[in-house]
């Protein structure tokens, strides 16, 4: 194997585990999320079955500039 061959192959294998590590990174960002969705959904069943009120008011839409 010829000193570019394992250039070529040691670039190949950077940009596998970044690839890599980029998926587990997405991965357990969305695990977390699934978590937080699970759990506010779960207090809005409860807030709707209690018969509670909100206690914030809905925000004002957005306005953009034109």
């Amino acid at each position: 194997m010829t000193t570019a061959e394992k250039y070529v192959t040691a670039a190949y294998l950077v940009v596998l585990a970044v690839v890599l590590l980029y998926v587990v990174i997405y991965a357990f960002k969305l695990a977390r999320l699934e978590r937080e969705v699970s759990r506010l959904a779960r207090l809005a069943a409860e807030r709707r079955a209690s018969g509670d009120k909100p206690t914030v008011e809905p925000a004002e839409p957005v306005r953009t500039a034109t």
